[in-house]
């Protein structure tokens, strides 16, 4: 069992929010502070279940299941390697129904790929990385089509996580 680091670990995911979203950031983290609900385990389990639901999700709801995955593996240390095939489906399910997705949605996707990938790159390698290209060029294309509707805070904040990704794409 992990318990949850201080408020002060989790800031680094605030930067890059907009501040309605850095409001519920810092709402998140007094929850975080509280002994945990959830395991990794039981963590993936429910993401198997919503895989199933997969075809019937929409964008928002796939968004804000990205986003609660990626301030628990924030917040609590996890490698989430034991959830890579849910994580995979997950995006490649919102990649293809990008019709209805708003740039924060395709935003905190972008998030979710590129910290889960980057927590385990260490160890996992290539893993995280050989699926997302198309992922990620989907997403792009997305948000290139629609950028009357982005935000500066939308643009900075995938930029940097694409970029992040393309160095973990570097070898070594």
């Amino acid at each position: 069992r992990i318990h949850a680091p201080s408020a002060a670990d989790c800031a680094a995911t605030q930067l890059d929010l907009p501040p309605h979203q850095q409001q519920q950031q810092q709402q998140q983290e007094v929850v975080a502070s509280q002994p945990l609900l959830l395991t990794v385990q039981q963590v993936r389990q429910l993401l198997q279940q919503l895989c199933t639901m997969l075809p019937r999700a929409a964008a928002q709801t796939l968004s804000n299941i990205a986003w609660a995955l990626t301030v628990l593996q924030q917040c609590h240390g996890w490698c989430m390697c034991g959830c890579l095939p849910e994580v995979r489906q997950l995006a490649v399910s919102f990649a293809s129904h990008l019709s209805e997705a708003l740039p924060g949605h395709v935003q905190r996707m972008v998030r979710c790929v590129t910290q889960l990938s980057a927590a385990c790159s260490s160890h996992a390698e290539q893993a995280w990385l050989e699926w997302q290209a198309p992922v990620l060029q989907a997403m792009l294309q997305h948000l290139t089509a629609n950028r009357k509707m982005l935000k500066l805070y939308h643009v900075s904040s995938v930029l940097k996580d694409v970029v992040q990704l393309g160095f973990l794409h570097l070898p070594a």
